[in-house]
């Protein structure tokens, strides 16, 4: 399976019809993977606060969906019987694999697949989370995404997530946006810059928080708390799978 040229795997089970996770991948190699990672400056203190207050530990598995260079995925495998590594980069996958091996980390599974063609093996898990990746999907693949993610979910399990999403009201969408955008700098030592975003909100899924938050109730999942960005552009969900 690869995703160096964004193609789809290939094999004889992935329906023609399914949405491409693997298109628009540009991570080629380890240099091109690490230079990212110094870009976005991924905090492992408040990934280990994260992890706290999940309340993560040693009886626990974790999965990690558009895991990245593993920033979490590396802070939670210490605490964790197990975790599971998703994202559809193999070359984001070697990187983490490679961090993890010098840092003596075994307990780490790596799927180079995506929300839509992960198959988890063995029990349900007791959390799921992904940062910033469910916006690769259209609404309806959200929707798809989010109903598997519910599947591997342990009855009480708990799904946390951060996402940019949108919490103004449709009638203010041009002028929200474009004071987002406005407040965004226009150069950026961490290539969060305004043509970033211009090129997300052009081209990319984000959606409204009261369809996004539709979809996770639809799915059955109960939300537990949620909290919006000042710009009403980004959302941190915490989310369970009610207990049976």
């Amino acid at each position: 399976m690869t995703d160096q040229d964004g193609e789809r795997p290939d094999n004889d089970f992935t329906p023609l019809w399914l949405f491409n996770e693997y298109q628009g991948y540009r991570w080629l190699d380890a240099a091109e993977v690490e230079a990212y990672e110094q870009s976005i400056r991924p905090d492992p203190v408040a990934e280990r606060e994260l992890l706290k207050t999940l309340g993560v530990s040693k009886e626990h598995t974790l999965i990690d969906f558009g895991a990245g260079t593993g920033a979490l995925v590396l802070e939670a495998a210490p605490l964790c019987r197990s975790v599971v590594a998703v994202d559809p980069s193999a070359a984001m996958l070697d990187y983490m694999r490679l961090k993890a091996e010098r840092l003596g980390i075994s307990n780490i599974s790596y799927a180079q697949t995506g929300f839509l063609t992960y198959e988890h093996a063995g029990d349900p898990v007791d959390f799921a989370v992904t940062r910033h990746a469910l916006h690769h999907l259209p609404d309806f693949w959200k929707v798809e995404a989010l109903r598997r993610i519910y599947t591997m979910l342990k009855p009480g399990g708990i799904f946390h997530l951060r996402e940019l999403v949108y919490s103004f009201e449709p009638a203010d969408a041009a002028g929200a946006i474009q004071r987002w955008i406005n407040g965004v700098p226009a150069e950026s030592s961490t290539g969060l810059t305004r043509a970033f975003f211009e090129e997300h909100v052009r081209e990319k899924y984000s959606t409204y928080a009261w369809l996004f938050e539709a979809m996770l109730q639809e799915v059955g999942f109960e939300i537990e708390s949620v909290s919006y960005s000042e710009d009403q552009t980004h959302a941190r969900y915490l989310c369970v799978r009610p207990p049976r």
